[in-house]
């Protein structure tokens, strides 16, 4: 469902001003797995994850949606900053893996497409956003949940959070552009190669995390960032963030790879264990795995 700005319509919301609400492009859909706001006075959109039952995880529809969403803000000039959320118990535990496949979103045949429909896909879609992405994190983000978090312009996160990489915990091959999106090199390595995690004060401490604080705290911040950001020139905003994106040209090879990466890891034996134990709800056994395959 790529969005259609023509398909944005005006409504009015319980506190009496206009938003703008971006809409599927077919009138017969609407929004499943998200909610999204925009206060029109301020220019302040916000995108909420909203599949609590599920961790906020993130299938093929998910994508969709949030891509949707985001390039309907971006396509609205009234838009100053979007904020990207999650409704329940944390932010988004990453990729949905009983249903990364759905009628509508099948897998694809070919992993290199398969992939390239995944998260990956949706990092992009941030990384490049034309306005500022803010992302509020609480709970936990976990795996594609935390790549979502680091590609955002600006974070900030509960004093609870925990941001974790559980990609070989799981037998999966992906994180290999962390260091791009802000963790340094040889911390990713650790957290990368341990499937280890940071909370909110290593966060902190680096400086990945603008702001530490509890719901409240952290609401008032975001509305703050946000009405700093709709004060100031919009065309300054946009070509900054054009400019410090576009020297991070490594970050656009390191997205190529890390989807090239996804694609070789699926049919290996480490993969298909750390899916099986996942829905066994099992810890997976890599050793006996690599067993199978050598016989």
């Amino acid at each position: 469902m790529i969005l259609d700005p023509r398909q944005i319509q005006p409504i009015h919301d319980e506190k009496g001003y206009r938003s703008l609400i971006p809409q599927p492009q077919s009138t017969d859909d609407s929004f499943v797995f998200i909610d999204c706001d925009l206060n029109r006075d301020s220019g302040a959109a916000a995108i909420v994850l909203n599949r609590p039952e599920k961790r906020n995880a993130i299938n093929f529809s998910v994508i969709q949606e949030l891509i949707s969403a985001i390039e309907g803000f971006n396509a609205l000039p009234g838009v100053s900053s979007i904020t990207i959320t999650g409704r329940g118990k944390g932010f988004c535990a990453g990729d949905d893996i009983a249903g990364m496949g759905t009628d509508e979103h099948p897998l694809p045949d070919d992993p290199v497409a398969r992939a390239g429909q995944g998260y990956v896909r949706l990092i992009r879609s941030v990384w490049t956003s034309r306005k500022p992405v803010i992302a509020d994190v609480h709970g936990f983000a976990a795996g594609a949940g935390a790549m979502l978090m680091l590609a955002a312009d600006i974070i900030c996160v509960d004093p609870d959070t925990t941001v974790s990489f559980p990609f070989t915990k799981l037998g999966i091959t992906a994180g290999s552009l962390v260091d791009h999106l802000g963790i340094p090199f040889h911390l990713a390595n650790l957290l990368l190669y341990t499937g280890s995690s940071l909370g909110a004060s290593d966060l902190a401490r680096l400086g990945i995390a603008g702001f530490v604080g509890d719901p409240d705290e952290r609401r008032r911040w975001v509305t703050e960032t946000q009405q700093s950001i709709s004060r100031v020139s919009p065309s300054a905003v946009q070509a900054i963030k054009t400019a410090r994106r576009s020297s991070q040209t490594r970050t656009d090879s390191a997205l190529v790879r890390e989807q090239l990466l996804l694609a070789a890891g699926y049919g290996h034996s480490d993969y298909m264990e750390g899916k099986r134990a996942f829905l066994e709800k099992r810890s997976p056994n890599f050793l006996e795995a690599h067993s199978y395959e050598s016989d």
